[in-house]
C-alpha cells in the first residue's frame, strides 16, 4: 500500500508542478528509512473483554467518495460515515440524499450521517431515529443530552454495547473510535480512561480511520518518531490536518528523511481539502515554490495563496 501511495505522491507532485525535477534531487526516504508503522500491541493491554489487536494495518474500505458512496449504498459498516468524511461541496447533495434514503428504509448509520448533515431538531430528529436503530455513537450522543438521569444511563450502557459488538465482531474503525471517545468522555460520575481510550484508537487506526491515527498522535508526546509514525499512517488514509504537519516533518528532515517531493505532496492533499487549518498547508507550499526548495512557479504559489485565503475564510465564517 505505501508504494502505491508514494507513486501516486510522485505523480501529483508531478501534476502541480508541471515540470521535470532535477536530477540531482534528493529522493524520497524508502519504506524502510521511515519511521515505524505504529505498533498497536505495544500501546497498552488489552482492555478486559476485548480480542488482542493485529500489528499489521488493514485496508481502509473505501478510498474516494464514488467507492464509500458505492458501499454506502450496499451498507458495508462504516462506509456511509466515511463518505461523508470524503464529500466535498460538489457531492454534498449526491450524499444528502443518499443518506435520507436509507435512513427512511432503516440503515442505522445512515441515519448517524443524516444527522451531520442537519442542523437543529432535524439533526437531533435523525440522531434519535440512529440510535433507536441501534447505532451505538448515536446513543450516546443522545444520552449526554437527556436530563432524565436512568434514561441517559440507560441509552449511555446500550450505546457503549452496540459499539463493542461492532468493533470486536465486524472490525468497524469508528465503532472503535466511538469507544476511544466515550472512555476519554464520560459520565459525570466517571473516570476517563486514556489507556482504554489509546488501545481503541490503536485498533481503529490499524483498521483504516484516519481519524483515529491523527487523535493517537495527538495524544502521544512520548515518542516523537512514533508521533510523525501515526501521522504518516493519518496521511496516508486521508486526513488532511495530519498531511499538513507530516509535510512540515518531510520539509524540515529532523525525524524522517528530508524530502521536498513527499512534503509537496502531503501539503497539497491538506490544501485541496477543506478541513479546518488546512490553508497553512496552501501557505507552505506557495512558499516552497518561491524560496527554492522546490522549481520555482510564481503562478502556481499565488493559486496556492489564494487558496489558502478563501479556506480561512470560510473557516471563520463558521
Amino acid at each position: 500500500m505505501r508504494r502505491s501511495i508514494q507513486t501516486v505522491a510522485a505523480a501529483a507532485l508531478l501534476l502541480l508542478l508541471s515540470c521535470s525535477q532535477d536530477k540531482g534531487e534528493e529522493k524520497p526516504a524508502t519504506p524502510a528509512e521511515k519511521p515505524a508503522a505504529p505498533a498497536v500491541t505495544g500501546e497498552s493491554a488489552a482492555p478486559a473483554g476485548e480480542p488482542a489487536a493485529s500489528e499489521e494495518p488493514k485496508s481502509t474500505q473505501c478510498a474516494d467518495f464514488a467507492a464509500c458512496r458505492d458501499g454506502c449504498a450496499e451498507r458495508k459498516a462504516s462506509t456511509c460515515l466515511r463518505m461523508q468524511g470524503r464529500a466535498r461541496k460538489p457531492d454534498r447533495a449526491e450524499a444528502e440524499k443518499l443518506a435520507a434514503r436509507l435512513c427512511d428504509a432503516g440503515h442505522p448509520e445512515a441515519c448517524h450521517v443524516q444527522s451531520l448533515q442537519l442542523e437543529g431538531k432535524r439533526g437531533q430528529k435523525a440522531l434519535t431515529r440512529a440510535c433507536e436503530l441501534g447505532y451505538g455513537q448515536s446513543c450516546i450522543q443522545v444520552a449526554a443530552k437527556t436530563k432524565d438521569r436512568a434514561k441517559a444511563d440507560l441509552l449511555h450502557r446500550r450505546g457503549l454495547a452496540s459499539l463493542e459488538k461492532n468493533c470486536r465482531q465486524q472490525e468497524d474503525p469508528y465503532a472503535c473510535t466511538g469507544l476511544a471517545k466515550a472512555a476519554l468522555a464520560p459520565p459525570a460520575d466517571e473516570q476517563a480512561d486514556p489507556a482504554r481510550a489509546r488501545w481503541h484508537y490503536n485498533k481503529a487506526c490499524d483498521l483504516g480511520d484516519e481519524d483515529a491515527c491523527y487523535e493517537l498522535a495527538r495524544m502521544n508526546v512520548e515518542s516523537p518518531a512514533r508521533n510523525v509514525a501515526l501521522l504518516d499512517r493519518a496521511c496516508e488514509l486521508g486526513q488532511p490536518i495530519a498531511c499538513a504537519r507530516i509535510g512540515d516533518h518531510y520539509a524540515e528532515g529532523k525525524l524522517v528523511r528530508k524530502s521536498m517531493e513527499r512534503a509537496a505532496a502531503s501539503w497539497k492533499l491538506a490544501c485541496d481539502s477543506e478541513a479546518e487549518g488546512a490553508h497553512a498547508a496552501c501557505d507552505s507550499l506557495a512558499a516552497a515554490l518561491l524560496d527554492g526548495r522546490l522549481p520555482r512557479d510564481e503562478a502556481r504559489a499565488a493559486e496556492l495563496k489564494k487558496r489558502g485565503q478563501e479556506l480561512a475564510g470560510s473557516q471563520k465564517q463558521k
